[in-house]
Protein backbone atom coordinates (compact mmCIF):
# COMPACT_ATOMS: atom_id res chain seq x y z
CA UNK A 1 0.00 0.00 0.00
CA UNK A 2 2.47 2.31 1.10
CA UNK A 3 4.32 1.72 -2.59
CA UNK A 4 1.59 2.25 -4.38
CA UNK A 5 1.24 5.65 -2.46
CA UNK A 6 4.28 6.52 -3.35
CA UNK A 7 4.10 5.89 -7.05
CA UNK A 8 0.65 7.70 -7.29
CA UNK A 9 2.57 10.82 -5.08
CA UNK A 10 5.24 11.17 -7.35
CA UNK A 11 3.17 11.42 -10.58
CA UNK A 12 1.15 13.43 -8.96
CA UNK A 13 4.11 15.64 -8.51
CA UNK A 14 5.34 15.26 -12.15
CA UNK A 15 2.48 16.88 -13.38
CA UNK A 16 2.35 19.41 -11.34
CA UNK A 17 5.98 20.03 -12.34
CA UNK A 18 5.37 19.55 -16.58
CA UNK A 19 2.03 21.36 -16.84
CA UNK A 20 1.88 19.06 -19.93
CA UNK A 21 -0.35 19.23 -22.85
CA UNK A 22 -2.53 16.63 -24.06
CA UNK A 23 -2.10 14.18 -26.58
CA UNK A 24 -3.35 11.03 -27.04
CA UNK A 25 -0.58 8.89 -27.90
CA UNK A 26 3.01 7.68 -26.82
CA UNK A 27 4.77 8.71 -30.44
CA UNK A 28 5.99 11.62 -31.39
CA UNK A 29 3.75 13.70 -33.45
CA UNK A 30 3.85 16.28 -36.40
CA UNK A 31 1.05 18.88 -36.59
CA UNK A 32 -0.84 16.32 -34.71
CA UNK A 33 -0.18 13.59 -37.02
CA UNK A 34 1.84 10.47 -35.44
CA UNK A 35 5.27 9.75 -36.81
CA UNK A 36 4.47 6.48 -37.88
CA UNK A 37 3.37 4.27 -40.40
CA UNK A 38 3.84 3.76 -44.13
CA UNK A 39 4.88 6.51 -46.19
CA UNK A 40 1.51 6.25 -48.77
CA UNK A 41 -0.18 6.96 -44.85
CA UNK A 42 1.59 9.70 -43.70
CA UNK A 43 1.49 11.75 -47.40
CA UNK A 44 -2.05 11.23 -46.97
CA UNK A 45 -2.23 12.60 -43.86
CA UNK A 46 0.05 15.28 -44.38
CA UNK A 47 -1.90 16.40 -47.65
CA UNK A 48 -5.11 16.41 -45.07
CA UNK A 49 -3.09 19.50 -43.60
CA UNK A 50 -2.95 21.91 -46.84
CA UNK A 51 0.40 20.15 -48.34
CA UNK A 52 0.84 19.72 -51.77
CA UNK A 53 2.95 16.58 -52.50
CA UNK A 54 5.19 16.28 -55.33
CA UNK A 55 6.17 12.64 -56.37
CA UNK A 56 8.35 13.85 -58.54
CA UNK A 57 10.76 15.18 -56.19
CA UNK A 58 8.97 13.01 -53.12
CA UNK A 59 8.58 15.56 -50.90
CA UNK A 60 5.49 17.42 -49.66
CA UNK A 61 5.03 21.64 -49.88
CA UNK A 62 3.25 23.99 -47.81
CA UNK A 63 2.78 26.70 -44.84
CA UNK A 64 4.59 26.08 -41.79
CA UNK A 65 5.01 27.94 -38.84
CA UNK A 66 4.99 31.14 -41.07
CA UNK A 67 7.49 29.95 -43.84
CA UNK A 68 7.22 27.68 -47.06
CA UNK A 69 8.68 24.83 -46.49
CA UNK A 70 9.57 21.44 -47.50
CA UNK A 71 8.42 17.95 -46.20
CA UNK A 72 10.55 15.05 -46.04
CA UNK A 73 9.69 11.88 -45.00
CA UNK A 74 12.46 8.70 -43.76
CA UNK A 75 11.17 5.51 -43.54
CA UNK A 76 13.11 2.70 -41.95
CA UNK A 77 11.55 -1.04 -42.99
CA UNK A 78 8.70 0.85 -45.16
CA UNK A 79 7.64 2.61 -41.51
CA UNK A 80 8.35 6.49 -41.15
CA UNK A 81 10.96 7.04 -38.65
CA UNK A 82 11.52 10.88 -39.39
CA UNK A 83 9.96 13.82 -41.08
CA UNK A 84 12.43 16.71 -41.85
CA UNK A 85 10.99 19.99 -42.40
CA UNK A 86 13.00 22.42 -44.70
CA UNK A 87 12.88 25.81 -43.94
CA UNK A 88 14.03 28.14 -47.40
CA UNK A 89 17.78 28.95 -47.89
CA UNK A 90 18.50 32.24 -46.60
CA UNK A 91 21.84 34.24 -45.77
CA UNK A 92 23.58 34.38 -42.23
CA UNK A 93 21.82 36.98 -40.61
CA UNK A 94 18.73 36.22 -41.41
CA UNK A 95 19.21 32.71 -40.55
CA UNK A 96 20.37 33.69 -36.99
CA UNK A 97 17.33 35.72 -36.13
CA UNK A 98 15.19 32.41 -37.76
CA UNK A 99 17.02 30.24 -35.38
CA UNK A 100 16.59 32.31 -32.54
CA UNK A 101 13.20 32.98 -32.88
CA UNK A 102 12.66 29.33 -33.07
CA UNK A 103 14.22 28.43 -30.06
CA UNK A 104 12.01 31.17 -28.41
CA UNK A 105 8.98 29.17 -29.39
CA UNK A 106 9.86 25.83 -28.17
CA UNK A 107 11.21 27.28 -24.85
CA UNK A 108 7.58 28.74 -24.78
CA UNK A 109 6.11 25.77 -25.59
CA UNK A 110 4.95 23.70 -22.93
CA UNK A 111 4.77 20.29 -25.03
CA UNK A 112 8.27 20.69 -25.00
CA UNK A 113 11.07 19.94 -22.66
CA UNK A 114 14.40 21.02 -23.63
CA UNK A 115 17.76 18.41 -23.20
CA UNK A 116 20.88 20.47 -22.50
CA UNK A 117 23.80 19.55 -24.33
CA UNK A 118 27.26 20.52 -23.72
CA UNK A 119 27.11 22.09 -27.79
CA UNK A 120 23.69 23.29 -27.50
CA UNK A 121 22.98 26.92 -28.78
CA UNK A 122 20.30 28.60 -27.09
CA UNK A 123 20.55 31.96 -28.74
CA UNK A 124 22.98 33.33 -31.15
CA UNK A 125 25.15 36.58 -30.24
CA UNK A 126 24.38 39.08 -32.39
CA UNK A 127 27.72 39.91 -33.12
CA UNK A 128 28.83 36.28 -33.93
CA UNK A 129 29.01 35.06 -37.59
CA UNK A 130 28.01 31.87 -38.10
CA UNK A 131 29.00 31.62 -41.63
CA UNK A 132 32.54 32.02 -40.01
CA UNK A 133 32.05 29.70 -36.86
CA UNK A 134 30.74 26.97 -39.41
CA UNK A 135 33.37 27.59 -41.87
CA UNK A 136 36.57 27.36 -39.57
CA UNK A 137 35.08 26.16 -36.41
CA UNK A 138 32.86 23.49 -37.39
CA UNK A 139 30.74 25.04 -34.93
CA UNK A 140 27.22 23.26 -35.06
CA UNK A 141 23.81 25.09 -34.00
CA UNK A 142 21.21 23.11 -32.72
CA UNK A 143 18.77 22.97 -30.56
CA UNK A 144 17.07 19.44 -28.88
CA UNK A 145 14.14 18.71 -27.25
CA UNK A 146 11.67 15.51 -25.82
CA UNK A 147 7.82 16.10 -26.80
CA UNK A 148 5.95 15.60 -24.02
CA UNK A 149 2.92 13.50 -22.88
CA UNK A 150 -0.19 13.51 -20.63
CA UNK A 151 0.31 11.08 -17.85
CA UNK A 152 -3.43 9.63 -18.35
CA UNK A 153 -1.79 8.43 -22.32
CA UNK A 154 0.81 6.50 -20.67
CA UNK A 155 -0.06 2.79 -20.93
CA UNK A 156 0.71 0.36 -17.91
CA UNK A 157 3.90 -1.29 -20.06
CA UNK A 158 5.49 2.32 -20.03
CA UNK A 159 4.71 3.38 -17.06
CA UNK A 160 6.47 0.14 -15.50
CA UNK A 161 9.54 1.24 -17.65
CA UNK A 162 9.11 4.67 -16.36
CA UNK A 163 8.61 3.38 -12.48
CA UNK A 164 12.15 0.88 -13.18
CA UNK A 165 14.22 3.69 -14.61
CA UNK A 166 13.21 6.10 -11.38
CA UNK A 167 13.84 2.55 -9.29
CA UNK A 168 17.76 2.70 -11.09
CA UNK A 169 18.95 5.92 -10.41
CA UNK A 170 17.74 6.26 -6.72
CA UNK A 171 19.89 2.97 -6.13
CA UNK A 172 22.56 4.66 -8.47
CA UNK A 173 22.28 7.29 -5.90
CA UNK A 174 22.29 4.50 -3.08
CA UNK A 175 18.94 5.58 -1.64
CA UNK A 176 17.20 2.71 0.66
CA UNK A 177 13.71 2.16 1.47
CA UNK A 178 14.40 4.53 4.19
CA UNK A 179 15.34 6.78 2.45
CA UNK A 180 12.58 6.73 0.02
CA UNK A 181 10.13 7.14 2.67
CA UNK A 182 11.72 9.85 4.09
CA UNK A 183 12.02 11.60 0.92
CA UNK A 184 9.99 15.24 0.50
CA UNK A 185 7.18 15.21 -2.45
CA UNK A 186 9.48 17.42 -4.59
CA UNK A 187 12.95 14.97 -4.48
CA UNK A 188 10.40 12.47 -5.26
CA UNK A 189 8.79 14.24 -7.93
CA UNK A 190 12.29 15.09 -9.53
CA UNK A 191 13.41 11.21 -9.80
CA UNK A 192 10.34 10.66 -11.54
CA UNK A 193 10.76 13.55 -13.97
CA UNK A 194 14.21 12.40 -14.53
CA UNK A 195 13.20 8.73 -14.99
CA UNK A 196 10.04 10.21 -17.60
CA UNK A 197 13.03 12.48 -19.52
CA UNK A 198 15.30 9.25 -20.11
CA UNK A 199 12.34 7.24 -21.29
CA UNK A 200 11.09 10.39 -23.62
CA UNK A 201 14.70 9.95 -24.69
CA UNK A 202 14.57 6.92 -25.72
CA UNK A 203 11.92 7.40 -27.90
CA UNK A 204 11.78 10.46 -29.53
CA UNK A 205 13.03 13.57 -29.93
CA UNK A 206 12.25 16.88 -31.84
CA UNK A 207 15.66 19.11 -32.47
CA UNK A 208 16.63 21.74 -35.19
CA UNK A 209 19.79 22.60 -36.90
CA UNK A 210 21.28 25.30 -39.37
CA UNK A 211 22.13 23.66 -41.92
CA UNK A 212 25.06 25.63 -45.15
CA UNK A 213 24.40 24.84 -48.57
CA UNK A 214 26.67 26.76 -51.27
CA UNK A 215 26.98 30.28 -49.22
CA UNK A 216 23.74 30.09 -48.21
CA UNK A 217 22.05 29.05 -44.65
CA UNK A 218 18.53 27.12 -43.80
CA UNK A 219 16.97 25.81 -40.84
CA UNK A 220 16.11 22.10 -40.90
CA UNK A 221 13.42 20.38 -37.81
CA UNK A 222 13.87 17.15 -37.35
CA UNK A 223 10.70 14.90 -35.61
CA UNK A 224 12.22 11.25 -34.98
CA UNK A 225 10.41 8.16 -33.90
CA UNK A 226 13.34 6.33 -32.04
CA UNK A 227 10.98 3.23 -31.84
CA UNK A 228 10.76 2.83 -35.87
CA UNK A 229 14.79 3.74 -36.32
CA UNK A 230 17.47 0.72 -37.08
CA UNK A 231 18.80 -0.34 -34.30
CA UNK A 232 21.18 -2.86 -35.55
CA UNK A 233 18.97 -5.35 -35.87
CA UNK A 234 20.20 -6.23 -39.33
CA UNK A 235 24.28 -6.60 -38.45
Amino acid sequence: MKRFFLSTLLIFCALLAFGQSKQDATTVKFMGVPVDGTEEQMIRQLKKKGFEYNAQQEKLSGEFNGYQVDILIHTTKKKVDRILVVYPLTNAEIVSTMYDNLVDQFEKNEKYYPVHLEDAVEYIPETEDIAYEMAYNKKTYRMLYLQMYDWDTLNKETMNSIHAIAAKLLADDGCSQDDIMKMSNKEMAGYLVKAYSIWLGNNNYVWFKINEDNGLYQIVIYYDNLKNQAHGEDL
